[in-house]
Formats: structure tokens, sequence, C-alpha cells
């Protein structure tokens, strides 16, 4: 068995600038993933409904997505208002996951599991 230099101490302490340089960058996160993270982050400080984007104080999963953009669907006629810019954009992210507006309505959904599709779908690749 080799034996540990008396000053292995002082040579780590050395590396640590070092591994520091070593570590990888932080991803780049898009504003889609930034969107989502953050309706994650109002839907788990928040109410939370189905069956509309808004009810009072209360928002779905899109309704999460409008409040943190600050835009608002378009209404034409007196079909549901459809998205546009960035609440279009992360809604088509979680839509390829499997997430769509209706999955929010389904009976038996809860929050927790909206909040949990919303970071699944910010962080998947």
């Amino acid at each position: 068995m080799s034996e540990t230099p008396k000053n292995w101490e002082a040579k780590l302490v050395d590396w640590i600038p070092v591994a520091r340089q070593l570590k990888p960058p932080e991803p780049e996160l898009t504003q889609v993933q930034k969107d989502l993270l953050a309706a994650a982050d109002w839907l788990r400080r928040n109410e939370w409904c189905q069956g509309a984007y808004h009810r009072g104080d209360a928002s779905c999963m899109v309704g999460s997505l409008l409040r943190v953009t600050g835009e608002e669907p378009v209404q034409i006629g007196f079909t549901a208002g459809y998205l546009t810019g960035r609440s279009a954009a992360a809604a088509e992210r979680l839509s390829m996951l499997g997430f769509t507006p209706h999955w929010n309505d389904d009976r038996g959904r809860t929050r927790d599991e909206v909040v949990l599709a919303l970071l699944a779908a910010a962080l998947a690749k």
C-alpha cells in the first residue's frame, strides 16, 4: 500500500481553483423552459382550477402559462381562446409530452401532478 504524502491537504487546496474551472457550465435555458418553470412555480404557490384558463385567482396548467407570460388567449367568435406567442410555444412542448389542456381537466387530476408536468416539460431534452 502506498503512503499518503504528508502535504496532501496542501496539494488538495491547490487543486480547488483548477477543479472549479473544470466544472461544466450550467446549461442555458430557453425562454420556453423559463416560462414552464415560472408557471410551475406560480401554480405551486397559487390556486389551481379545471375547466377554464382562470377561475377567480385560480388557474389551470395553461392559465398559469398565460399568467407568467402576461399574454391572453386570442378570442375568435364563441370558441375557446387560441394561444399565441410564448404561451403557445410552452403549451406545444407540454402537448408533445402528452400534457394537453384536456389532461389538466381529467377527473382525479391534482395540482401536484400538473406542477410536475410543467417541471417535466421544462427539463425534458
